[in-house]
């Protein structure tokens, strides 16, 4: 991971935490159907932005996809850090936005470009749980079974953005 981070006992700017998330492809994003049913698809992370947005690009007729609706995209960082990105999506039908996101994984799925719209999530909180890394989480493990106390797994917050 890039950058310092703070100790687990403090919270997180929204710097360290998108740091811990930057290399992360994947999101499940969570929108709110018609009948208020919650619905979870799995997308690609074109990028995260220095304010907390985050992009995607979207197959145009995509019938879940409403200009404005509540959405959350869930991160998960090898292991060590969980992140929910709370926001509102907004679809940018511009080529030149399009051609800025696109790249080899795009080529993946879908069959032309003139198919891809973007999918601007522009946030209004990031939740997360940051853990220390994996044998640290061992070693915590292992002292609250011998100590009998509680282990200290990580730190946890919210960033409004």
């Amino acid at each position: 991971m890039a950058g310092t981070e703070a100790g687990m006992d403090d919270e997180l700017t929204l710097e360290q935490v998108r740091e811990r998330v930057e290399d992360v492809r994947v999101a499940m994003v969570t929108t709110v159907e018609e009948d208020g049913a919650l619905s979870s698809r799995p997308l690609t992370v074109q990028q995260i932005t220095d304010d907390g947005g985050v992009d995607f690009l979207v197959t145009r007729d995509a019938g879940w996809r409403a200009d404005g609706q509540r959405v959350d995209v869930a991160l998960v960082d090898e292991g060590t850090t969980w992140v929910s990105v709370s926001g509102t999506a907004h679809y940018v039908d511009d080529p030149t936005a399009v051609d800025e996101l696109w790249d080899d994984v795009s080529k993946q799925f879908f069959d032309d470009k003139a198919d891809a719209i973007v999918m601007r999530v522009s946030s209004e909180s990031w939740s997360y749980w940051a853990a220390p890394n994996r044998l640290a989480q061992i070693f915590e493990m292992a002292k609250a079974f011998v100590t009998d106390d509680t282990p200290d797994l990580g730190t946890k917050g919210e960033i409004a953005t």
